[in-house]
């Protein structure tokens, strides 16, 4: 079985305010092109394929004019795609059984019931091989044992020994997390789980949620995230792509090779390397080639606050070039005596998830926000979510 691993679309996402749907649109037609190259048997989204719960319209017709575009190009291609902690659940499931007639599976919650119900709606089996496909859920509400119910449950139904894959979108303990927050055992505002819950005897673990492509150490290459197609961030300072795995048969080594996803507009950071004063980093950015496209984020050293003008002299430069400028990164030199937090530019504020936002809060108030009170936050947000 071939498939291609992808996650974390995050289709609506603007940055600091630009709308970024060319951007989203040339993302899709090269993750279809890839879909088409590869002929693949699958394509799997672990998640995340909106920014909000409550997408654009003009994001969900995006969403279904990519699928429906591979459904043309690729008939033969199963799509099988799991809601992340940014998704609505419901919107997922609404329309799944119109989707499953285009032989796409859309899996927004794992469902009620006992656990045979539960395993025979999020076990997919497909000509080559088994998908379980799991989408995100909060902790609390996951049944005991699911990931080992899901493997034994394929073990029974898999007299032919095909590949066997999990999806799921989740935080795993040690994995690199540049691009996210994090706060001991939480990971962009979900817990973070041990790889050995969701080893089990599966052949690969196409995970979603952490934007960095790696494999998890200590699994054989079997658990992977294929990270980010398109940088949300300005700390993603890495590579963009989606994974494509091969699988011969049950128990083989996966044959894995990524694809990079060129970024149409790319997110830079300058000065290179270490900030520097006002003065400097507005020179280095006059230099800046005036026609290349790209988001620009100034990284720069203050000891107190920036002059009130710093941000127009900015958009000044930029008016004369072909990027985009975002905000100035104020990082504090070490020498100013100057503790606590520099306070948050609207824009920025607007960029924070709302956990980021509760645990801010609860810091310049004096209150330890807790596990316990983090966990609670999440499934609040997510009822009010779905």
């Amino acid at each position: 079985m071939k498939f291609i691993h992808t996650s974390d679309w995050h289709l609506g996402h603007q940055l600091y305010n630009y709308d970024r749907s060319e951007e989203f649109a040339e993302m899709l037609e090269q993750i279809i092109n890839i879909v088409a190259d590869e002929k693949a048997d699958a394509l799997l989204v672990s998640g995340d394929v909106f920014h909000s719960s409550v997408p654009s319209l003009s994001a969900q017709r995006m969403f279904a004019d990519a699928v429906m575009s591979l459904r043309r190009r690729c008939p033969d291609t199963a799509v099988i795609i799991t809601a992340g902690n940014h998704d609505s659940a419901s919107r997922h499931e609404i329309f799944a059984e119109p989707w499953r007639e285009l032989g796409v599976t859309m899996i927004g919650h794992i469902g009620s019931g006992d656990i045979d119900e539960i395993l025979d709606r999020l076990i997919i089996r497909l000509p080559k091989g088994f998908v379980a496909a799991v989408p995100y859920c909060n902790e609390r509400m996951m049944p005991d044992g699911l990931f080992e119910a899901l493997s034994q449950r394929i073990t029974e139904l898999n007299n032919d020994r095909l590949p066997s894959v999990l999806m799921a979108h989740t935080a795993v303990s040690g994995c690199d997390a540049t691009g996210h927050k994090e706060d001991g055992r939480n990971v962009g505002g979900i817990d973070a789980i041990d790889a050995e819950r969701l080893a089990a005897d599966f052949d690969y673990v196409a995970l979603g949620h952490i934007h960095r492509p790696q494999v998890i150490n200590n699994t054989d290459g079997r658990l992977r995230y294929s990270g980010t197609p398109l940088a949300v961030s300005f700390d993603e300072e890495y590579e963009h792509s989606v994974t494509v795995v091969s699988l011969a048969t049950h128990g083989a080594e996966p044959e894995v090779h990524t694809v990079s996803v060129t970024q149409p507009r790319p997110l830079v950071t300058l000065p290179v390397g270490a900030p520097r004063p006002l003065e400097e980093v507005l020179s280095i950015f006059k230099r800046y080639p005036d026609s290349l496209p790209s988001y620009i984020r100034l990284n720069v050293l203050v000891d107190s606050f920036l002059p009130p003008d710093a941000t127009n002299k900015a958009r000044i430069i930029a008016d004369q070039k072909q990027c985009r400028f975002c905000i100035i990164n104020q990082i504090r030199s070490d020498s100013s005596g100057v503790s606590g937090q520099i306070p948050l530019t609207v824009e920025e504020f607007r960029n924070l998830e709302p956990v980021e936002i509760v645990s801010r809060y609860a810091e310049s108030t004096g209150i330890n926000f807790s596990d316990d009170m983090r966990t609670l936050f999440d499934e609040v947000l997510q009822s009010l979510n779905t």
